[in-house]
């Protein structure tokens, strides 16, 4: 089921930490860990059968679409995200997926040095006639180049029809396993890019409990890893060989908002740059490189951003989005030595302190990257004060509920405690 959920165990440079506990299946441990306060309700074998269900859709609905239409033959099937790393803190109902296509044959990659997260696409004058309808030749941009959302558009219309196909043939409508079936819920698909949202449900041969899960997926152009070494300088050096050692590829995806600026290859207002993206590898760097106590604080922040406890007392921390936790964790425990959980989960708090004022979170696996929350609207950085002071709330909030109805644990109380004192002490200083 993916490279992120391999059993085999990453023996590594030196530079790289590994965790003390065994490497077992992170959807295992998502369920067993006696460190899980919020887990799914549901047995790890139809746990399991959900995961290999979606997979196995997932390939039919990228069958379809290879044979409607032939540029798109898919490479591999990755999972990424909580319901991979075994940090799944909710019931099971969405999951996230990168689909990798074959980067079109004798195209050339031109990767923007000054902005390693970038690159071009260029399409050889042989194949121009072939992928003429997602290029430009207009002269406005440099000919030849593969323009991210005119890829998207294709796909999505080719992911609706896929959907459609499926839907309307009666021996792919549903995946049966031993504890349940799968089947696609409905056509609709949302999303702007990079993502699409389709969905689907689960019901379980057991309850009859039907459950709706949205799958999430990203289109990735696959190119060869040695396209790393063209933005190693850019890379974090402490993971490079991880992450040279454990890549087969590398995605390259559309953009999504807030990630428009210019790189240095771009002449004009329009700039048609992919995105590299590193999801799976950072996937693989939770289950395999971090530390246990790590790997509880990052639990513990995201069931105080997103878990219902926060939503019941109505507070708003989607800014705090797990994406920018993950990254935080991450950086946090490749800079830890021999600290206990309560002080790694301080310095992560004062990591999260130290990015609401500058407006910038470095991405872990590339430093220069800013991965703070934008507007959706300005496509600017949110504003410190804004994040602060949902913070504020949610401390106060917390600080006045009987945190025995949500059956929380003394190691949160502790948690609780920490949380107002430290920004209790930014009041007095922003």
């Amino acid at each position: 089921m993916g490279g992120c959920i391999s059993k085999n165990n990453y023996m590594g440079s030196n530079n790289v930490k590994r965790r003390s506990r065994k490497n077992i299946l992170p959807l295992q441990r998502c369920i067993n860990d006696i460190h899980v306060w919020i887990t799914p309700d549901i047995e790890l074998e139809e746990f399991n059968d959900i995961v290999r269900s979606a997979y196995s859709m997932l390939y039919l609905l990228a069958t379809n679409i290879a044979q409607f239409d032939k540029r798109f033959q898919h490479d591999k099937i990755i999972g990424v995200g909580s319901a991979f790393d075994g940090t799944k803190i909710k019931e099971l109902n969405e999951m996230d997926f990168v689909l990798h296509v074959n980067v079109p044959t004798d195209s050339t990659i031109l990767v923007a040095g000054d902005d390693p997260c970038r690159a071009h696409i260029s399409i050889s004058e042989g194949s121009k006639e072939q992928w003429k309808d997602m290029c430009d030749f207009s002269g406005y941009l440099s000919d030849n180049l593969l323009i991210p959302f005119k890829v998207l558009c294709v796909l999505r219309s080719l992911l609706i029809k896929a959907i459609e196909e499926i839907n309307t043939n009666t021996d792919k409508q549903k995946i049966i396993r031993d504890s349940g079936e799968l089947s696609l819920a409905s056509n609709q698909i949302d999303g702007s890019g990079p993502n699409e949202i389709i969905y689907m449900q689960w019901m379980s041969a057991n309850s009859k409990k039907v459950t709706q899960i949205s799958i999430d997926i990203v289109f990735a152009f696959r190119c060869d890893k040695e396209i790393l070494l063209d933005i190693r300088d850019n890379i974090r050096k402490d993971v490079w060989e991880f992450i040279w050692t454990e890549s087969e590829g590398v995605g390259l995806v559309t953009p999504s908002r807030g990630s428009n600026k210019r790189c240095r290859l771009c002449s004009k207002r329009v700039c048609p740059c992919w995105i590299f993206q590193f999801s799976d590898i950072e996937c693989q760097m939770v289950n395999k490189t971090i530390q246990n106590n790590h790997w509880k604080c990052y639990r513990v922040l995201k069931y105080i951003c997103q878990s219902d406890f926060a939503i019941k007392n109505h507070t708003t921390l989607k800014c705090l989005s797990s994406n920018m936790i993950k990254n935080i964790v991450l950086e946090h425990d490749h800079t830890c030595f021999g600290k206990n959980t309560q002080e790694c989960f301080i310095d992560i708090v004062n990591r999260l302190y130290s990015g609401a004022i500058d407006c910038f979170l470095p991405k872990f696996i590339l430093p220069k990257t800013n991965i703070w929350c934008f507007d959706e609207e300005t496509l600017c950085p949110k504003p410190p004060d804004q994040i602060i002071s949902n913070l504020f709330e949610f401390v106060h909030r917390l600080k006045a509920t009987d945190i025995k109805d949500y059956s929380l644990t003394q190691e949160l109380q502790f948690i609780q405690h920490h949380l107002h004192i430290k920004f209790g002490q930014i009041d007095q200083s922003y």
